[in-house]
């Protein structure tokens, strides 16, 4: 019975053994073959993914059209989408202490985010320098941002172009605060943020209006990079809270069998929806039908705008809200909602809704399904430079 017993053992150390050994060697060798890191070739398809995700590694360049581009020659193009996917492929967010999201710094020949984490706009005239600057600030998502575009062709910088030939008594020093998917109450933030670190502009110019609703109503009221943040809040304090619950082992995305199944195209998902409870719920609580979310995002950007402009009297800062044109939703009730309801409580608000209808059809407006060309920049940017010219007196 003894020797039974032995000779069992045996076997069965033999096995775990020879297991322990086969798994450390597919481990080893699992580690070798598969590369470490994600590879910038194999980009996420931008096509097929949900509309309001922040993602990394994204091929941006599959939804631009090469047609849409009136100022740059195909060489360029291509190098401009080179600098976005690229961009991307570098882990382009980052967190912002106020805004919850921002972008990091980024270099190339059409494409730069400086290291204040800002788009670069093209630089100021040195042939304008006898007075003071003339500043203005432009606060904004991705259509002020210029997304899709180089450097020179965003709106801020095609602004500037047009200030600096009404203005020729004046350096026109145009910043673009533009971060793609910020809607009004980040733009808030991020307005008295800066009044914190800097001196207050001349002029300070808010362009809402598809984040507003496209992202509010469709989506959700919360900042975009909250779910990440709450998802590792919530993990770090239920290890204190929780510690019965918490695994024994967990596995990063750096171990083998992880990065083999990736190569396989076998998405591993964990569990995202922690954070969807009553602690970070914003105005949108028990608000279900559209139209009811979309009542509450006029108010929530009426209620900015009203403290934007207070603080701005406060710091003797001319103020620009403008409603942004969007050629693809001329025909949305939503958004046509919006306009009015904005308009209506606020006349101070300026609609730009119906800038290019004179153009529709006529040039490319959008770059993708959703942002600025370069030309659409330069006219939406003429039109905006007459209004503060018929408007502001330095």
């Amino acid at each position: 019975m003894w020797k039974q017993l032995q000779r069992l053992y045996k076997i069965i150390a033999y096995m775990v053994l020879n297991t322990i050994i086969l798994l450390a060697l597919a481990l080893l060798i699992t580690d070798v073959v598969v590369p470490r890191t994600f590879n910038p070739e194999e980009k996420q398809d931008i096509t097929a993914v949900n509309w309001g995700a922040v993602g990394v590694n994204f091929a941006y360049s599959q939804a631009f059209i090469a047609d849409s581009y009136q100022y740059m020659d195909n060489d360029a193009i291509s190098q401009l989408w080179f600098e976005y996917d690229s961009m991307a492929a570098e882990g382009h967010w980052q967190v912002h202490p106020w805004t919850g999201l921002t972008l990091r710094p980024f270099s190339g020949q059409y494409l730069n985010i400086d290291e204040n984490d800002y788009r670069q706009s093209l630089p100021p005239s040195q042939e304008h320098t006898d007075n003071s600057p003339l500043r203005v600030w432009m606060f904004g998502g991705s259509t002020l941002f210029g997304w899709g575009v180089s450097d020179a062709y965003t709106l801020p910088s095609q602004l500037q172009v047009q200030l600096q030939a009404s203005y020729p008594d004046h350096q026109i020093q145009v910043s673009n605060f533009g971060i793609p998917w910020y809607f009004s109450s980040q733009e808030l933030a991020l307005f008295v943020t800066n009044l914190r670190l800097q001196d207050p502009p001349d002029i300070a110019i808010f362009l809402d209006g598809l984040n507003e609703v496209q992202y509010l109503v469709m989506e959700n009221n919360q900042l975009s990079l909250l779910p990440p943040l709450a998802l590792a809040w919530e993990a770090q304090i239920a290890q204190f809270t929780q510690p019965e619950e918490q695994p024994w082992v967990s596995l990063n995305p750096s171990f083998p069998p992880n990065r083999l199944a990736r190569q396989l195209g076998i998405e591993i998902t964990y569990d995202n929806e922690a954070w969807r409870n009553n602690r970070y719920a914003h105005s949108f609580t028990g608000a279900r039908e559209v139209g009811d979310r979309l009542e509450i995002a006029a108010r929530d950007y009426l209620h900015n705008q009203r403290i934007i402009s207070a603080i701005a009297q406060d710091y003797d800062i001319a103020t620009y809200a403008f409603i942004q044109p969007l050629p693809f939703w001329r025909d949305d009730n939503n958004y046509n909602w919006f306009r009015r309801e904005v308009m209506q409580k606020n006349p101070t608000v300026i609609d730009l809704g119906d800038t290019f209808d004179d153009t529709a059809g006529d040039v490319p407006l959008l770059v993708d399904r959703t942002h600025y060309s370069d030309i659409a920049t330069t006219i939406l940017a003429e039109k905006i430079a007459q209004i503060i010219v018929d408007t502001y007196k330095p």
